[in-house]
């Protein structure tokens, strides 16, 4: 996610204000990204948009091969609000090949450790060794 919009930043020139956090900051993160786009920058917008379709598109794919009862979503887009959630479920629905009927689409979820889910899970193996 921010890679691409570093990138589309870089190559097509765009005038967006992530270039102008990057430049001041020096780095850009994926939260930089949706707070900009919810305040309407159209290259956040255009990141967060294919941030969620190819998402999607991953999700869809695991639906279709194991149909498991929840996806938890961790790492610095589970940082993102209701509205990328909601997207990307919307995505996946299309992309689906089992029975929609069967699939809960509100277990797409925020993981409940988020970024700090490697750590705790550690953590907790040494402890068992």
């Amino acid at each position: 996610m921010v890679k691409y919009a570093i990138h589309k930043m870089n190559t097509a020139g765009a005038d967006s204000s992530l270039k102008k956090i990057y430049e001041q900051d020096g780095q850009l993160e994926a939260k930089d990204i949706f707070d900009q786009a919810a305040l309407g920058d159209p290259l956040a917008i255009e990141t967060v948009h294919r941030t969620a379709k190819y998402m999607a598109i991953g999700i869809a794919n695991i639906y279709n091969i194991l149909d498991p009862e929840i996806i938890a979503i961790g790492g610095g887009v589970s940082k993102a609000g209701d509205s990328f959630f909601d997207l990307v479920r919307s995505n996946v629905t299309k992309m689906t090949l089992v029975d929609s009927d069967s699939i809960d689409y509100g277990k797409i979820v925020r993981a409940e450790l988020g970024n700090e889910a490697g750590i705790i899970g550690a953590a907790f193996l040494s402890k068992q060794a």
